[in-house]
């Protein structure tokens, strides 16, 4: 595992103000149009390999979350969920079934990040993901990626 860092990504929104550990054969991307982050293997030549998305919502998915958690000493669920539209920058497993992690945004208890598990990803290599999250009270709204 590698650090990741928000403040990495280029002309993303400011909301998105954290750290976490991802593979070493991973990179990230910020998806303007969908407000989203995407987590991908770029070996791939292309971003077909979405293995992990990270978006923000208002609203928790109805019915009983399969766990409850603290992530960063914030409160969060996982869900089995699915998107009800697909956008063309994000994957489309998005519709179908797949985990998804929502963690209380600091300072807002009406707004999530929500971590979404790709299909080709392991429960261990998500969860440990997920539990590497770290908010970030000030990250720097520009930065340049390094490489």
């Amino acid at each position: 595992m590698i650090a990741f860092s928000t403040a990495d990504l280029p002309d993303r929104d400011p909301g998105f103000a954290f750290r976490l550990n991802i593979p070493e054969t991973w990179a990230a991307s910020y998806v303007t149009n969908a407000k989203a982050i995407t987590f991908y293997q770029p070996e791939a030549g292309d971003q077909s390999t979405v293995n992990l998305v990270v978006t923000m919502k208002s609203d928790l998915p109805a019915g009983s979350p399969n766990a409850t958690l603290r992530i960063d000493q914030m409160p969060a669920s996982t869900f089995d969920d699915q998107t009800e539209a697909s956008m063309a920058e994000l994957p489309d497993w998005l519709t179908s079934k797949h985990r998804e992690t929502y963690i209380s945004i600091k300072g807002n208890s009406s707004s999530y990040f929500v971590f979404s598990e790709g299909p080709s990803v392991s429960s261990a290599v998500f969860d440990t993901i997920v539990e590497s999250l770290h908010f970030n009270q000030t990250l720097p709204t520009n930065s340049t990626l390094e490489g």
